[in-house]
């Protein structure tokens, strides 16, 4: 039975306004910290780590205690501080070349979710994934992931800049006007899949205005020292890519390995060795991302098993009876009212 070995952290800069919010929700940011196992200690060094999970507690913890339904849109619309990936991506020669140092610095500063920049017919998609079982404010976490990345990238590429779609992986919620105050006349999806900020690609190739190309190769330099000597478990390597990997296409060894640049059978080994198989990983994927599906947004069961790749509705739901001996559709209703 596989076991996810590793306790996810997050860089604290990337969740740096958090405590702004609780207060400007009204609360007491130190009373809300400590039912959490947090304190205002933590958040002082942007460069230390906490619990990706305390921070899940957090959300929830403040949505319950607000009522305000879009905690992460408020954290996230705040300027965060990136430390290294902030400044790569200010002193990159395109935008192209700042998002993709972004997204592999993030790996390093966030064990919990994982960003990609893909392109595909002109069209560029940064999005956010959460990659750590049992999180269950995904809709908030989205949210802040989202709201952040758009702010970036206005001030990253200016007035000029125009985003295409936002998608968003939460139901729709009553009162959508913070989000037209933080996304603007932008097309807003909620009930959708993933967590994306869809744009032309063209603006990819926009030069960064100010960047130094000796600082970028500076730091640059640092990056690739960071990164010595941080390690993972073939299982948690293969954790962050399947969360988003399942909702693109049906999941095989042979496109896994090859992702991970192995043979099948030298990955089918190392996962031996560590005592859980590849088919138990997809299942643990598929059922993490079902249950976020079924739980912040409103698509239909068939829609969820079709997006999932079961080969029907009724396969899925068998399949959901295993894990927890209840229907999609009764969990459905019991997360709703809890």
């Amino acid at each position: 039975m596989s076991n996810q070995t590793n306790v996810a952290t997050v860089r604290v800069g990337n969740v740096w306004t958090l405590p702004s919010v609780i207060e400007k929700l009204g609360l007491d940011a130190r009373s809300l910290l400590g039912e959490v196992h947090l304190s205002r200690t933590d958040f002082e060094d942007p460069e230390g780590r906490i619990p990706y999970s305390a921070v899940d507690r957090l959300f929830a913890r403040i949505v319950e205690k607000s009522g305000c339904q879009h905690v992460g849109l408020l954290s996230g619309m705040m300027l965060s501080d990136l430390g290294l990936p902030g400044f790569l991506l200010m002193n990159a020669p395109t935008v192209r070349a700042g998002l993709r140092d972004l997204v592999s610095s993030l790996q390093h500063n966030d064990g919990g979710g994982v960003a990609t920049l893909n392109e595909q017919q002109g069209v560029a998609m940064l999005s956010y994934t959460v990659a750590t079982s049992g999180i269950t404010s995904v809709d908030q976490i989205c949210d802040h992931s989202v709201a952040a990345g758009y702010g970036l990238l206005k001030r990253l590429i200016g007035s000029d800049f125009e985003v295409a779609e936002i998608r968003l992986p939460r139901r729709a919620p009553l009162d959508q006007a913070p989000y037209r105050a933080c996304f603007g006349s932008t097309i807003i999806r909620f009930n959708s899949y993933d967590a994306v900020i869809e744009f032309p690609a063209s603006f990819l190739d926009a030069p960064i205005s100010g960047a130094s190309p000796t600082l970028y190769k500076f730091l640059k330099t640092v990056q690739a020292k960071a990164g010595e000597g941080v390690s993972m478990t073939m299982a948690d390597q293969i954790r962050r890519i399947l969360p988003n990997l399942i909702r693109l296409e049906p999941v095989d060894n042979r496109l896994v390995a090859h992702l991970l640049g192995l043979s099948p059978r030298a990955m089918a080994r190392r996962l031996a060795d560590e005592k859980t198989t590849l088919h138990e990983l997809i299942d643990e994927a598929r059922f993490e991302v079902a249950q976020q599906l079924l739980r912040d947004t409103d698509i239909g069961i068939t829609e969820v098993a079709a997006a999932l790749y079961y080969s029907d509705a009724s396969a899925f739901s068998r399949a959901f009876r295993r894990k927890l001996s209840v229907s999609p559709a009764a969990w459905r209703k019991a997360q709703h009212k809890s």
